[in-house]
């Protein structure tokens, strides 16, 4: 399987047609169609659903699932190559990571402005992500440091863990009855409306704090990206389980941490025996000065 081929590929995903995609591309629209022909028996599988009437190909599911892997692996060799490209007399380059929403943020910017003052035309590329999905995009090399929280695994990784604890707790509409509390206790989630992180989800520390199995828990919404669950919150259908977020939540949202509940430490993790990129060997090195700046 060639990258070539791979790159015609997503070029006719773009443009769900073969004669638009030939144009792009500069080449016969039969050299491209016969391409795809041969992609689809190497992978014993039809990428594509065609329709004579309007001239216009779809994916098909295993089509979907395709894309996936070639836009990953299209993506990481275009970064390998730029990374053995020679440097110029400024340093250039691209810094990719991957983060949940936790005040962690404020290291990650603080660095990234000390870096731009020595080395501004260095870019960079923050990604929203859970655990699973950080952890993935690590091993693939589509990501230089991921950021961890809780009880994530980062064995698998070379870790530095930040100098700060999160704190777990509620954010709810300033109307509800918790408001009203300095904190929430165990009792507090009997039959509370909870919109709930899938990251969170069958955390033990969580559920010994609780003291009953997290499955009597009324779970009514799950997510992935806390400004949404915000917006959950801000409309009262339930209140949110997670991290105290920055300081960005305002009227009519508040938050109320838990009791005496266990902190949630913090970890910037990548890849072990990996070798960096320059542009990551400078965000490390300035990453650890950062963190030993705060201790």
């Amino acid at each position: 399987m060639e990258l070539r081929v791979l790159r015609y590929f997503l070029a006719i995903a773009r443009e769900e047609s073969i004669s638009r995609a030939a144009d792009k591309l500069h080449i016969t629209q039969p050299t491209l169609s016969r391409q795809l022909m041969d992609l689809e028996t190497e992978l014993d599988t039809r990428l594509f659903d065609r329709s004579r009437q309007s001239r216009s190909i779809t994916l098909t599911k295993e089509g979907w699932r395709f894309l996936q892997r070639a836009e990953e692996i299209v993506e990481l060799a275009d970064r390998t190559a730029a990374e053995f490209r020679p440097e110029p007399d400024a340093l250039e380059g691209d810094l990719y990571i991957g983060l949940p929403e936790t005040v962690s943020m404020q290291f990650i910017v603080h660095t990234i402005r000390r870096l731009r003052e020595k080395y501004p035309r260095l870019r960079y590329h923050l990604q929203d992500g859970n655990e699973h999905d950080v952890s993935e995009q690590l091993n693939s090399g589509l990501l230089d440091f991921g950021v961890f929280v809780g009880q994530a695994d980062v064995s698998r990784f070379d870790a530095l863990q930040f100098p700060i604890r999160e704190h777990w707790g509620l954010v709810l509409h300033r109307d509800h009855p918790l408001a009203r509390k300095d904190s929430i206790t165990p009792e507090d989630f009997i039959g509370l409306p909870l919109v709930m992180s899938q990251q969170e989800l069958g955390h033990d520390k969580f559920s010994n704090w609780l003291g009953f199995d997290m499955d009597k828990l009324s779970i009514v919404i799950t997510f992935n990206l806390a400004y949404n669950a915000f917006l959950i919150a801000q409309e009262q259908i339930g209140c949110v389980l997670c991290l105290e977020p920055p300081d960005r939540i305002r009227d009519p949202l508040c938050f109320r941490p838990l009791s005496s509940s266990p902190d949630a430490l913090l970890y910037i993790g990548w890849k072990k025996h990996r070798q960096f990129s320059r542009p990551a060997k400078l965000f490390l090195e300035e990453f650890r000065q950062v963190l030993k700046e705060q201790v």
